[in-house]
C-alpha cells in the first residue's frame, strides 16, 4: 500500500479518536474571542451597513419630499387618492434603497453561519410578511387621509386609537405570515408548558438546520422576533455567535418519550470495498433507521460516505454508530454537525 495513503488513514484515526476523547473541539467560523466570549470579526460590517442604510435612507426620503410635492400637484386621484398613491410610492421607494443592505448583511450571516436559510428562501420566503406589512401601511395610510380630510383639526386623537388597534393586529397574525419548520411533539409540548409558566401561550417552535437537534441532545433555545424560537444543540457555534443577546436565550429541555424522528448528518469513511454501501444500508435498516439522503464520493481507496438519516433519539443513533464502525472497511463513522464532530 502507498505510504502517504496509510499515513493519510493512521492521521485522519488519529484526529477522529482524539475528538472523540474530546482533547481538542474544532471550531469553524463564528470565531469567539476565549477573554471575552463575544464574536469577533462578526458585527463590525453590521454596525457600517445599518449606519450607511440610514444615510442612504435620509437622503432618498429628503429628494422624494422634494419632488413628491410636483406629482401631487400634477395627480388627479384626488386629495385621499393621491396621498395613498405618494405614501405607496415612497413604501416602495424605501424598501428597494434597504434591499441591497438586507441582501449585504444576509450574506454576512451566511458567511458566519449565524442563519440557516438559503439564498431562495430569503428572496421568496417572506412574501407572506411583506404582504402583511404592506397591507397594514395601506390600512394605516387610508385611515390618516381619510379622518385628516374629514376631521382636519381633530383626526390625530381617533388616528392614533385606530393605529394602536392595527399594530395590535399585525402582532397577532405576523407569525403566521413567515415559514417555520414544525417542530417534534415533545418539543411542542415542552415549549407550551414554559408558555403556560411564563404566562404566554402558542409559542412557535423549529429545529436549527445547522446543528440538527436530536431528542437527548443539550440544546438551548433562542427568541427571534416574528419567528417564534429556534432550537439549537448547546455545542453549536451559531448559537454561540448569538450569544452576545443572552436576554433572548431561553431555558428548553426534552420532555417525556420522543414520538418524532429528526434529521441528522452522518459519514461514514472507509476502504472502497465490494458490497460496502450494501451493509452500511443494511446496518440502518436493522436499528429502523430511514435514510433520506445519501452522497458518496471515492477517492481510490478510500471512500466517503454522507447520509441525511431520520433518527429518534441519541441513544438510537449511538448505537448505530458503533454499529457502523464495527462494519469490515470502515474506520470511522461520525455524527456531522458545525463543531466539526
Amino acid at each position: 500500500m502507498d505510504a502517504r495513503i496509510e499515513a493519510k488513514r493512521a492521521l485522519a484515526m488519529d484526529l477522529r479518536g482524539a475528538l472523540a476523547r474530546e482533547e481538542f473541539i474544532l471550531h469553524f467560523q463564528p470565531i469567539v474571542s476565549a477573554q471575552t466570549l463575544k464574536t469577533v470579526g462578526f458585527e463590525t460590517l453590521l454596525r457600517w451597513t445599518f449606519l450607511a442604510s440610514q444615510v442612504v435612507l435620509v437622503v432618498v426620503l429628503a429628494l422624494y419630499a422634494r419632488h413628491g410635492a410636483r406629482f401631487a400637484r400634477e395627480s388627479a386621484a384626488g386629495p385621499i387618492g393621491t396621498g395613498f398613491l405618494l405614501g405607496m410610492l415612497g413604501l416602495a421607494i424605501v424598501w428597494l434603497t434597504q434591499l441591497p443592505f438586507h441582501v449585504l448583511d444576509f450574506w454576512w450571516y451566511r458567511h458566519y453561519d449565524v442563519v440557516d436559510s438559503d439564498w431562495v428562501e430569503f428572496l421568496f420566503g417572506d412574501w407572506l410578511s411583506l404582504a402583511g406589512q404592506f397591507v397594514f401601511a395601506c390600512g394605516a395610510l387610508l385611515v390618516a387621509m381619510g379622518l385628516a380630510r374629514w376631521l382636519p383639526r381633530a383626526w390625530p386623537l381617533p388616528a392614533t386609537a385606530v393605529f394602536a388597534g392595527l399594530i395590535v393586529l399585525f402582532l397577532f397574525v405576523s407569525p403566521w405570515l413567515t415559514s417555520l419548520d414544525r417542530a417534534p411533539a415533545a418539543l411542542r409540548a415542552e415549549a407550551a408548558q414554559i408558555a403556560r409558566q411564563e404566562g404566554v401561550e402558542d409559542v412557535p417552535l423549529r429545529l436549527a438546520k445547522c446543528c440538527r437537534p436530536v431528542s437527548g441532545d443539550p440544546i438551548v433555545g433562542y427568541v427571534s422576533l416574528g419567528r417564534g424560537i429556534t432550537i439549537h444543540r448547546e455545542d453549536c457555534p451559531n448559537a454561540a455567535a448569538l450569544r452576545k443577546d443572552p436576554e433572548r436565550f431561553v431555558p428548553v429541555s426534552w420532555d417525556g418519550d420522543s414520538v418524532s424522528s429528526f434529521k441528522v448528518e452522518l459519514q461514514v469513511d472507509g476502504w472502497d470495498r465490494h458490497r460496502l454501501l450494501e451493509d452500511l444500508s443494511r446496518t440502518f435498516a436493522e436499528a429502523g433507521i430511514n435514510i433520506v439522503e445519501a452522497r458518496c464520493i471515492v477517492t481510490h481507496p478510500m471512500v466517503k460516505n454522507r447520509f441525511v438519516i431520520e433518527v429518534g433519539d441519541t441513544h438510537t443513533l449511538k448505537a448505530t454508530i458503533t454499529r457502523l464502525r464495527a462494519i469490515d472497511a470502515v474506520f470511522d463513522a461520525y455524527r456531522v454537525t458545525p463543531a466539526g464532530g
